[in-house]
C-alpha cells in the first residue's frame, strides 16, 4: 500500500465531524479532484503581481483572501514557491484576526493544497487544471 493509499484509509476509517470537507480532502489526497482555482477580479490582478516578481503587501483580511485565490491559480512553482508560503503564512495571521476567518483559512489550505499538487503532483495537476 502506497503512503497516499493509507493516508486515504487513515482518513476514510474516521468519523469526521465536517464529513464533506473530510471527503474533498481525501479526493485531493488521491488526485481525483485539483485544489487548482482558475483566478478572477482582484485575484488576477495580485496573480499577475506574483508572475512579475514582486510580492504584495498585505493589508487587511480582504488582502489576505485575495492573495490565496492568486495562489490557487499559479501554473508554475519552482521560482514563487518560497514568495507564495510567505504570503499564504502572512494571511493566517489576517484570518485569525478576521470575522471571515474561517472562509479565508479554507482558501489558504486550498492554496496550500495546489502548491502541494504543482510540487509533487504535476502530471495530476496540468490535468486538473485543463478541464
Amino acid at each position: 500500500m502506497s503512503t497516499v493509499e493509507g493516508a486515504a484509509a487513515v482518513l476514510e476509517a474516521e468519523e469526521p465531524p465536517y464529513p464533506k470537507s473530510c471527503k474533498v480532502a481525501i479526493d485531493r489526497l488521491k488526485g481525483t479532484i485539483s485544489a487548482f482555482l482558475k483566478p478572477s477580479g482582484a485575484g488576477l490582478k495580485m496573480l499577475a503581481t506574483l508572475r512579475a516578481g514582486s510580492s504584495p503587501s498585505l493589508k487587511d483580511a480582504k488582502d489576505a483572501f485575495t492573495a490565496a485565490r492568486a495562489i490557487a491559480g499559479l501554473d508554475r512553482v519552482p521560482t514563487l514557491f518560497p514568495v507564495a508560503l510567505k504570503i499564504l503564512s502572512e494571511s493566517l495571521t489576517f484570518a485569525r484576526g478576521s470575522d471571515a476567518g474561517g472562509g479565508i483559512r479554507s482558501q489558504i489550505y486550498r492554496s496550500a493544497c495546489w502548491l502541494d499538487e504543482l510540487m509533487y503532483n504535476r502530471g495530476a495537476a496540468e490535468k486538473n487544471k485543463a478541464d
